[in-house]
């Protein structure tokens, strides 16, 4: 399943101007560990469960061996796994690969990143940066550079870096970031762009996928294609040939013919999904955030698509930097939770024991 991050790539996002004074701060090559005091004691293996029969699991703190430069903005953004063991941690200037589950990390590229890492397989990855979307075949051996279809800078102030998807190594999309009205797409790995969506109301996400079936949310609409853009018809409700979910007011909302799933009843109406994340099998892991909630702001939820139930996995430590967040969530089809504390080089890891 797929789905967006929320608040977390917001607070990102709002970081990205001064992104590139920071790039070059440390030596990616240096292996001194990082440490912090903003969540767990790292000898401590903090044991949770409940809500869900015998599934109990086991929170760590990942040794964290990769470095970062010394302002806040170079901290994890993103982390994304293909499976157990092969995942990728995405900071503000580098991204790393782990073939160990998080035990170790090895440096691929130091880059002033804006936005997302796409791994579509251990060789094929895209990267959003300030001077475009790299691509690499190789696994990250070498990458080449496309060009977006973006006016560089914003009216105003901000850049126009965009948002993008790749569903295979030449079909790609990217949408503006200035007016957030624009939607265009590549069929040739970005030797050309296509405008193929142009809407009256700002696009608050879009997903395609494949290279023919796509939507775009507007807040008053949800917007279908099926000839990758060429027409776009208005429905109630995503298709079910979608491998997706998107968070609503009060429930996540699935493909049809899979039921829409209601936030955990217990919650305040206070608590948002700060951000979340889906396997395969429909289970969602979700970091709440609520504001009003003192030392229990933070919770890891899990909701379980076997059981049709909702526990409350961890209440996740008060984080001393009033600016830091719990910012990006990846869940395994095996329900191993990774989770990335921002303006730090923190990596939590919930397994099931």
């Amino acid at each position: 399943m797929k789905k967006i991050q929320l608040a977390g790539l917001f607070l990102f996002l709002l970081m990205l101007p001064v992104l590139h004074s920071c790039s070059n701060e440390t030596d990616p090559t240096d292996d001194t560990e990082q440490t912090t005091d903003d969540t767990v004691d790292p000898t401590d293996d903090t044991t949770a469960g409940g809500g869900d029969g015998d599934l109990q699991f086991t929170g760590t703190r990942v040794s964290v061996t990769f470095d970062l430069c010394e302002l806040p903005f170079c901290s994890i953004s993103q982390l994304v796994f293909l499976d157990e063991n092969i995942g990728y941690a995405v900071t503000g200037v580098y991204v790393y690969k782990t073939i160990d589950g998080g035990e170790t990390w090895e440096y691929l590229i130091n880059q002033d990143i804006t936005g997302k890492l796409i791994a579509l397989s251990e060789n094929l990855l895209f990267l959003n940066t300030y001077d475009g979307i790299l691509k690499t075949t190789n696994g990250g051996d070498s990458w080449n550079n496309i060009e977006r279809p973006l006016e560089f800078l914003c009216d105003g102030a901000g850049i126009n870096t965009g948002y993008i998807q790749f569903v295979d190594d030449v079909n790609g999309f990217v949408q503006d970031r200035c007016e957030f009205l624009e939607l265009y797409s590549t069929v040739n790995a970005g030797a050309n762009w296509n405008l193929i969506l142009s809407t009256t109301l700002p696009i608050k996400e879009y997903y395609f996928e494949d290279r023919l079936n796509g939507l775009v949310r507007t807040d008053e609409e949800l917007l279908v294609t099926s000839d990758g853009g060429g027409n776009w018809n208005s429905l109630e409700s995503m298709p079910s040939l979608f491998d997706y979910v998107i968070a609503r007011d009060g429930f996540f909302e699935f493909p049809d013919g899979s039921a829409n799933i209601e936030m955990p009843l217990e919650l305040s109406a206070s608590a948002i999904p700060f951000t979340f994340d889906v396997n395969a099998l429909g289970d969602i892991s979700v970091v709440f955030f609520d504001e009003e909630a003192g030392s229990e702001r933070w919770q890891l939820y899990l909701y379980v698509q076997e059981t049709a139930s909702w526990m409350l996995v961890d209440t996740l430590e008060p984080l001393s930097d009033p600016l830091s967040s719990y910012i990006t969530i990846h869940m395994t089809d095996a329900k191993t939770m990774f989770i990335g504390i921002s303006r730090s080089g923190e990596i939590l890891k919930y397994f099931v024991e």
